[in-house]
């Protein structure tokens, strides 16, 4: 059956909800026109347009000077351990000073602190105890990044403080008896190696150790001969009584020509035994030029003195010319840096390294490692007392590859103890080009990257 309208309500529906929003609208826009007009009742135009000229005036002025702050007792626990002159920063706007590493100096002396940029004469001043020491000249010599200063007799800390531009520098500077050391620059500086790589021997000069001079390490300059401009340049660090390589790369073991056991005592002025010499001159060789050594005991204890540093064939360039020097830099010393020594040269050759793996009745069996236009050429060698290690090699496809070392077998004991394992093994004994001492147990080397590049496989032994 179907559905007819009937009813007003059904009939106009549509048109009552339009009516109603409409309605609602008319509302809403009435509500908006008398809040608006009664807050522009409410305010006053003239206090406002006198608000937007205040503002306008205060942003066109400069900012106020921020009073500078006095830090540095907020950094004097910091000092002791800045090991250089750095710029510290705060994150706000006061920036705080350069610190520079204490300089410790004696009583009563004069000295000179060098800071890292030239200090405006009037902002110099002291902070701490005044009457540690007296400010004197500035600048030194012209120089307006020196200042000099005479301590008192009394031991004590204070800081020097300058301003250089919109930085503030802060040296503090501690005063005391053991302080203001001497330097003394290392004596004996020799090239022990310059096979593949270049080993450094020298001594600590013994007043260093008579006066209490605290060694923070020795520095190492280098001067590569091929620079046109010939400067030479901090290359390394050694800590006293160590040995050490270039690059931070520890040695297992010293180099060919570094002493490598202790020196036997008896040695003449050729640096060989009596019967050592006896015995080559009844076989019609002669023995190898050699220095005087004294040995025994005095010659080990000297050899512990002996600090060694090895310029890594990383670092170096076979056939390339090299100079080096050396000074001491102090932890009580004044200054810091002691002179340099002076220089030595050495010419770097081609990397090489020996062991030897049997003895026979009168003889021992070598092995040598070379490298040849950048290929490791490795071989056997029979040798006698006096004779030299190496020597000419007929390889297929490359004719005679000379393997000579410029050492001489000295000596051999087929029956010793390692002085490291205390296993009993054998020792040689030879002498470098300049005829000096060198042991070595079976089968040790040195240069391990260079037998791993040989072709020829090694021989073991018993």
């Amino acid at each position: 059956m179907p559905v007819r309208e009937s009813g007003l309500l059904f009939r106009y529906f549509d048109k009552a909800i339009c009516v109603i929003v409409a309605g609602l609208l008319l509302v809403a826009l009435f509500y908006a026109v008398t809040r608006t007009s009664g807050i522009e009742k409410g305010v006053d135009k003239e206090e406002i347009a006198r608000e937007i000229k205040q503002i306008k005036e205060r942003s066109h002025k400069e900012p106020p000077a921020i009073e500078e702050l006095k830090l540095v007792d907020k950094v004097r626990p910091r000092t002791k351990e800045i090991s250089e002159a750095r710029a510290v920063r705060d994150p706000m706007v006061v920036p705080l000073p350069v610190v520079y590493e204490p300089q410790k100096v004696a009583t009563n002396m004069k000295f000179v602190l060098h800071f890292s940029a030239p200090l405006d004469h009037e902002t110099i001043h002291k902070e701490g105890d005044e009457f540690l020491v007296t400010i004197g000249q500035h600048p030194v010599a012209g120089d307006y990044s020196k200042v000099e200063l005479e301590s008192s007799l009394w031991p004590g800390e204070i800081y020097i403080v300058g301003k250089s531009g919109k930085d503030m520098h802060v040296y503090p500077v501690i005063i005391g008896s053991s302080a203001g050391k001497t330097p003394y620059r290392p004596i004996e500086l020799t090239v022990r190696q310059s096979l593949g790589s270049v080993l450094l021997a020298f001594k600590p000069d013994p007043k260093v150790k008579a006066q209490r001079v605290k060694v923070k390490h020795y520095e190492i300059w280098r001067r590569d001969w091929d620079d046109p401009l010939g400067n030479f340049k901090q290359v390394a660090t050694v800590k006293p009584g160590s040995t050490s390589s270039a690059g931070g790369e520890e040695p297992k073991q010293a180099g060919p020509l570094a002493p490598r056991g202790p020196r036997l005592p008896g040695l003449g002025e050729s640096g060989l035994s009596e019967f050592q010499r006896r015995l080559m001159q009844a076989r019609g060789r002669t023995a190898p030029p050699g220095p005087e050594a004294t040995g025994g005991k005095e010659e080990t204890k000297q050899e512990k003195d002996v600090i060694t540093w090895r310029d890594s064939s990383s670092t170096v360039k076979p056939g390339s010319k090299y100079a080096y020097k050396v000074r001491l830099v102090g932890a009580n010393t004044y200054p810091t840096e002691g002179e340099f020594t002076d220089p030595v040269s050495a010419t770097v050759g081609a990397p090489l390294d020996i062991r030897f793996t049997l003895t026979g009745a009168n003889n021992v069996r070598f092995e040598v490692v070379k490298e040849i236009n950048g290929e490791a050429q490795k071989d056997s060698f029979w040798v006698c007392e006096g004779d030299e290690i190496g020597g000419l090699k007929v390889k297929p496809g490359k004719g005679n590859v000379n393997l000579a070392s410029g050492y001489r077998l000295v000596d051999f004991h087929p029956q010793v103890r390692d002085p490291e394992t205390g296993a009993r093994t054998s020792r040689v004994i030879y002498a470098d080009q300049k005829g000096v001492l060198h042991a070595i147990y079976r089968n040790q080397k040195t240069l391990d990257y260079l037998w791993k590049k040989a072709a020829v496989p090694s021989y073991g032994g018993r």
